[in-house]
């Protein structure tokens, strides 16, 4: 079924919002660091992999997930300039599997 007038501009202004939200988390900021997450730091989260950390000037971070709940770990693509096509991606290492096994037997 196609959507309503309303509910599209409901959905415009909710990304709005959002986007403003996000724009106040992170322009501004200057990257002072990036790494990839320590396996213990995955295993923390629960996450079979490692993701890469964007850390800002004002100490916090920065790092992709798989979904909205953080169920994992996810990559990243970079695109260059205003340029739509993909020029790389980023990607995430998995843990190692004695450390996992370890999380895994004590958890």
């Amino acid at each position: 079924m196609p959507k309503t007038t309303k509910e599209i501009r409901e959905s415009a202004e909710q990304t709005y919002r959002w986007q403003k939200k996000i724009e106040k988390q992170l322009c501004g900021k200057k990257i002072v660091a990036v790494r990839y997450m320590t396996p213990q730091e995955a295993e923390s989260s629960g996450w079979y992999y490692q993701p890469l950390l964007i850390i800002f000037d004002d100490g916090s971070a920065i790092c992709p997930m798989s979904d909205d709940e953080g169920n994992e770990s996810g990559s990243l693509s970079v695109f260059q300039g205003t340029s739509d096509v993909k020029s790389s991606d980023i990607w995430v290492m998995m843990v190692s599997p004695v450390s996992l096994i370890n999380y895994l037997t004590m958890n």
